[in-house]
């Protein structure tokens, strides 16, 4: 502490001294709690990053699964265009080609056959004739 050799002088300085000292420390504290946010800041993005990172690699691996377990047993669907022979019915032409597999019921498939051909579902026996060509629906497992 300075002596008061000159009155109010000395005084004074005392007092702008610590009250830049005390400036300087609040400072340094206001700095040291900003230093921390932008610390916290940046460590909260890392943390997001890396989930997303995480999150993201699991949706490609279980899609990636998921693609190989498809691809076993895949099969493709295809079209044919076939004639009509005589004694033949449209219900005869739907058993021949319908697979179970693909198919919830002979009904669907039928009717898929009757959209298929532009046939009403309830007319398509007396719509189909000998000689008349039709488009059937059929599924092989070999890409062709």
């Amino acid at each position: 502490m300075k002596s008061m050799t000159n009155g109010n002088g000395a005084v004074k300085e005392e007092i702008g001294n610590r009250n830049l000292h005390y400036c300087g420390a609040v400072m340094r504290v206001y700095r040291q709690k900003e230093f921390r946010k932008l610390q916290l800041r940046r460590r909260m993005c890392a943390l997001a990053v890396i989930a997303a990172a995480v999150i993201a690699g699991g949706v490609f691996a279980a899609n990636g699964l998921r693609t190989e377990a498809a691809s076993e047993h895949t099969a493709y669907k295809y079209y044919n265009s076939i004639v009509v022979q005589y004694g033949e019915h449209f219900s005869d032409i739907a058993e021949k080609y319908y697979d179970s597999r693909y198919y919830d019921s002979l009904d669907a498939y039928t009717r898929e056959l009757c959209s298929i051909n532009n046939i009403g579902y309830y007319r398509a026996e007396e719509s189909v004739r000998p000689g008349n060509r039709l488009i059937v629906a059929y599924y092989a497992e070999e890409f062709r």
